[in-house]
């Protein structure tokens, strides 16, 4: 079992450990022991007691017995692209996502104060979750006309954005950035020139062309990576990038944060594991958005994401019904779901070839993407809410989408050997998801 990361100093979620160096915690296979240490562990993080002893709870921990689990010490807060709260994981009472405490629903056509009340209500009733709103950029996300940006963050979102659309009117797009701004709110885009990519269903490549399908360059990315960076320099303000998949973005990118321009840039699973050569046969499951490239694009998002190039990874949760997905290769709808899966597909896919490497993922799924949105909640300490999941890093299992926690199944690990599994999350101290 390894918990937390680096000293908080230089690693705030990891906030028990001292001299930089891991604290391997051990559990004891029997389950009653195992969640007397889980119980113990919430009724310490999560008061503000002063007769908690953090050394104590520390030297409880060291003195455990090992069956090679994971105690996750942070919360995964995503920036994720939902389509819909429909399709989201359900267990017939609740919301629930196993390897998720926190999320950001970059949910489309919230672009007035009612609605977030709306939706924040009915989630704190049906979640067991915590999650966060982004508000729409433009009015019900036409790209037309600017949402009311103030009264939305009054309303408590933490971002703007128009994903998984792009606001195609330049205009509208500085306007919107620069008004976002003034309240300190990031503005999130997922790049893409339409009028290059319009009918394009799949990456512009030899295996576009013998499919006979539309194709979707790295082009109509780029340049909206460029403008984003533009606009970024010249206002001063944040943007955030997300879903990228080009090699030329992560090049564009590179250079605009060695010239400290403000942009940051998020990639998801899918990209950094697969390529387009998974489409042949026209496989809906793997028509993502946007579209799988070739491998020299796979490995320089790997290496952006180790260098800090590309500062998270997003879920690109985009739940489609099966019906939808069933159908002619240029007709299905892109998007695939990720969220349970998210953890152990790139787990699997850098397993052995990154050092540290959950404490990179804690980095990648948790840390950074509090600092982009500026929420606080990646510690575990004294008075902080218990938010975190335990894995098994050992757990080889094969994942079925058909017979997954999740309402849509178009999930392109469907059959897939994966390393590592979510065994319990909980939230606020409460087990919201125990594996079955």
């Amino acid at each position: 079992l390894t918990a937390g990361g680096y000293e908080s100093s230089a690693y705030p979620f990891g906030g028990y450990l001292e001299n930089k160096k891991a604290l391997q915690i051990n559990i004891d296979s029997r389950e009653k022991l195992y969640d007397t240490f889980i119980e113990n562990l919430i009724s310490n993080s999560a008061t503000y007691s002063e007769n908690t002893d953090i050394g104590l709870l520390t030297q409880q921990i060291k003195n455990a017995k090992s069956t090679g689990r994971v105690l996750a010490e942070f919360d995964l807060d995503r920036i994720a692209n939902d389509e819909s709260l429909d399709t989201l994981i359900y267990d017939g009472d609740r919301i629930i996502i196993p390897n998720i405490t926190q999320q950001v629903f970059i949910q489309g056509k919230v672009s007035n104060p009612g609605s977030i009340r709306y939706i924040n209500e009915c989630a704190s009733k049906n979640a067991a979750v915590n999650f966060y709103l982004a508000g729409a950029l433009t009015d019900n996300m036409e790209g037309r006309s600017l949402s009311p940006i103030g009264s939305l963050k009054e309303s408590g979102v933490l971002a703007i954005t128009d994903c998984p659309l792009s606001t195609q009117n330049n205009e509208i797009f500085v306007k919107g950035v620069e008004y976002a701004s003034m309240f300190d709110l990031p503005v999130i885009d997922l790049p893409r020139e339409l009028s290059l990519s319009k009918n394009g269903s799949a990456h512009d490549s030899v295996v576009a062309l013998s499919m006979g399908l539309g194709g979707y360059p790295r082009m109509a990315e780029e340049i909206f990576v460029q403008r984003s960076i533009t606009v970024s320099k010249y206002l001063d303000a944040h943007i955030h990038l997300s879903s990228i998949s080009s090699k030329g973005s992560v090049e564009l990118i590179n250079d605009a944060k060695n010239k400290g321009i403000k942009i940051t840039a998020d990639t998801t699973p899918h990209h950094l594991c697969l390529t387009d050569e998974k489409i042949r046969g026209y496989h809906t499951y793997f028509k993502t958005h946007p579209p799988l490239r070739e491998e020299e694009d796979r490995e320089s998002l790997v290496s952006a994401l180790l260098d800090g190039t590309i500062d998270n990874i997003c879920t690109g949760h985009e739940p489609h019904q099966d019906h939808l997905k069933k159908t002619e290769y240029d007709l299905a709808p892109a998007g695939v779901t990720s969220l349970d899966t998210c953890f152990s597909a790139i787990y699997t896919q850098l397993f052995g070839k990154v050092e540290n490497l959950p404490y990179k993922l804690a980095e990648w799924l948790s840390y950074n993407p509090s600092k982009i949105i500026k929420s606080n909640n990646t510690n575990i300490q004294l008075g902080s809410s218990a938010d975190f999941i335990v894995i098994d890093l050992n757990k080889e299992w094969i994942y079925s989408a058909p017979n997954s926690l999740s309402l849509s199944s178009n999930n392109p690990f469907d059959g897939c050997k994966l390393r590592s599994m979510i065994e319990r999350t909980y939230v606020g101290g409460e087990l919201v998801y125990k594996k079955p």
